[in-house]
């Protein structure tokens, strides 16, 4: 449905690696900014909605369709500008390295 991930949005949102001892976790988000310039209608508008909101039957976009849909849409294998956090983790002992 319109509130459902898609597998391949969902496969570019997270990233796993491992190496030995170590699982590295990755969680990327979209960078907007990069289209969205400050103090326009579109970024007064974004900022009263400050997020996507996803409903069990729709979603309520913070911005419009062809950039959440397409031009910021994080996809397996496309380059696309986005913030990631990426954190290492022990296995042994579950410590952030």
């Amino acid at each position: 449905g319109p509130s459902e991930l898609s597998e391949d949005s969902m496969a570019a949102a997270v990233s796993l690696a491992r190496e030995r001892k170590l699982v590295e976790l990755g969680v990327h988000i979209a960078d907007v900014t990069h289209f969205l310039k400050p103090n326009t209608p579109m970024d007064l508008e974004a900022a009263k909605r400050c997020t996507s909101v996803y409903l069990v039957d729709r979603r309520i976009d913070m911005l419009p369709k062809p950039l959440t849909e397409d031009i910021c849409s994080l996809r397996s294998g496309v380059d696309r500008f986005a913030f990631s956090v990426l954190w290492r983790i022990n296995l042994d002992t579950a410590e952030i390295v």
